[in-house]
């Protein structure tokens, strides 16, 4: 019953979010977010669920925790990216908590996972998203580096902000990793 009932809040999101990004391109005219924002959120979605089930991890509950990912930096682009200049540097901290367990449990899958191991890979996640943002910024013109106002203009410098956020995901990932007991001897 859980299973399910996490699987129709994944499909809530998933249709919400598709809902949403319409509804700003066709009323609001802001086709560039629909397809930075919406459409590369959808395809990140379909491609890390495909990763899941290649990897036999496919479960609702880590399903959430990438459409959680992917919504709160929907989210952030709606608003909060622009006019709350730590809402990056946040979402950088807890992010890899939502995605870290992933990690351990692929490792798992291949004896008893170790922290250190799981913070690394984990973190190449992390910065792989920087490369990301990086590609996204440059090959589209569509400002995912650096933290900008609502007037467009830079209140961090692109090389700072990505500095930052893979510093926020070290904390992030160290606090989540210390609490963890996934590496403790039963």
């Amino acid at each position: 019953m859980k299973r399910d009932k996490l699987d129709i809040i994944n499909k809530i999101l998933l249709w919400a979010l598709l809902a949403l990004g319409l509804y700003l391109w066709i009323f609001q005219g802001r086709i560039k977010f629909f397809v930075m924002g919406v459409l590369v959120s959808l395809a990140s979605y379909f491609f890390a669920v495909y990763l899941l089930k290649r990897l036999d991890l496919n479960k609702p509950g880590f399903r959430l925790c990438i459409n959680i990912l992917l919504l709160t930096n929907i989210i952030g682009e709606l608003y909060f990216y622009t006019h709350f200049f730590y809402f990056d540097k946040i979402l950088h901290f807890f992010n890899p908590m939502l995605f870290a367990p992933i990690v351990a449990a692929y490792f798992a899958k291949y004896g008893k996972p170790k922290k250190f191991g799981v913070f690394l890979a984990a973190l190449g996640v992390c910065a792989l998203w920087e490369v990301f943002e990086y590609g996204a910024t440059y090959a589209f013109s569509y400002p995912l580096m650096g933290v900008l106002n609502s007037s467009q203009q830079f209140l961090l410098n692109p090389l700072d902000d990505t500095m930052l956020d893979l510093t926020a995901n070290c904390f992030g990932l160290m606090i989540f990793l210390f609490f963890s007991r996934f590496d403790k001897k039963k």
